[in-house]
């Protein structure tokens, strides 16, 4: 599979290249590759590249940016990178958790299995330790998914 964008993985001891890849965290930012906010006015944000491929698996998105899964798996769990990740990884997980209750409610007035699903359980998002930088994203993001499923609960309610 041909890598989407192409830069060293490793520095010159053989070591993966972590915090070093993005501008907010490199000791030397002009040798940044990546910013870690959509933001940032030249840099391509790893936030929106990671964004577009809505894979929860993260295996596409691995191999297609960073060549292999352990490059990724060297980068997400640094301790730098590691809160940032995990805030997408929650946005990802609500963003496909919406998907599929609006392909449920869709399918609500010809299922009653999925009526019953959306009336109980459907609208109910998990919660998760937040941290100050995910709060804003989770806030419209849920905000959004509620009003939508409130909305659909009334139709529901409504059609007996």
């Amino acid at each position: 599979m041909k890598r989407r964008f192409n830069f060293p993985l490793k520095n010159a001891q053989g070591k993966f290249l972590t915090a070093s890849l993005f501008w907010e965290t490199a000791i030397r930012q002009e040798e940044a590759l990546f910013s870690l906010n959509p933001d940032h006015p030249t840099l391509p944000s790893m936030h929106e590249v990671y964004r577009e491929y809505d894979d929860p698996t993260e295996y596409g998105f691995a191999m297609e940016v960073f060549g292999e899964l352990r490059a990724w798996r060297m980068v997400s769990e640094s301790p730098k990178i590691k809160e940032y990740v995990d805030a997408w990884r929650e946005e990802l997980e609500i963003k496909l958790r919406s998907r599929a209750i609006n392909s449920l409610s869709n399918k609500a007035d010809e299922s009653p299995t999925a009526a019953r699903w959306l009336a109980e359980t459907g609208y109910k998002i998990r919660k998760h330790p937040s941290s100050k930088a995910r709060k804003s994203a989770e806030t419209q993001v849920e905000a959004g998914v509620e009003e939508h499923i409130k909305r659909n609960h009334a139709r529901l309610t409504r059609v007996k």
